[in-house]
C-alpha cells in the first residue's frame, strides 16, 4: 500500500442510495484501517474473476476434447458411447464444475453408483 493519496470513484447518485455509499465508505476505510489497498484489492479480486472466467466447466471441456478424440477411436460407435456416457453419468454431477475446482469425492461420488453394477461403464467415465 503507498502513502499516495489516490481517488476512489464509486458511482453516480441516483444510481445509488447514500445509505449504500455509506456502507461502501464503511468496508474502504476498514480496508484502509488494516492496511489493504481498495483499489488494488479490487483490481486483483477482477484479475481472479478474469482468470476463474476462462476455467472451463467439466462438460465444455468434454465437449472440446471429444471431437479430437473421436478419429482415435476404432468405431464411430464407441466415441458417441463415450460422450453419451459422461453426458448420463458424469455431466449431473461434475458438468457445471470447473476443472480446478473438481475433487477426488467428486470423481468417488460420481463413480460410487455404477462402478459395482457396470464396471464397463465406469472405466468408461474415468
Amino acid at each position: 500500500m503507498t502513502l499516495k493519496r489516490r481517488q476512489h470513484s464509486i458511482r453516480i447518485y441516483p444510481e445509488i442510495s447514500i445509505a449504500e455509499v455509506e456502507k461502501i465508505v464503511s468496508a474502504i476505510r476498514e480496508q484502509l484501517a488494516k492496511n489493504i489497498a481498495p483499489l488494488e484489492e479490487k483490481s486483483i479480486q477482477q484479475q481472479h474473476e478474469k482468470r476463474k472466467a476462462s476455467i472451463p466447466t467439466f462438460q465444455s471441456a468434454a465437449g472440446t476434447l471429444h471431437p479430437t478424440l473421436l478419429p482415435g477411436w476404432k468405431n464411430v460407435k464407441h466415441g458417441k458411447q463415450w460422450i453419451t456416457t459422461l453426458q448420463t453419468h458424469a455431466f449431473p454431477i461434475l458438468g457445471v464444475k470447473t476443472l480446478d475446482t473438481i475433487k477426488t469425492a467428486d470423481i468417488a461420488e460420481t463413480l460410487s453408483p455404477i462402478w459395482l453394477y457396470h464396471p464397463a461403464t465406469a472405466k468408461r467415465v474415468i
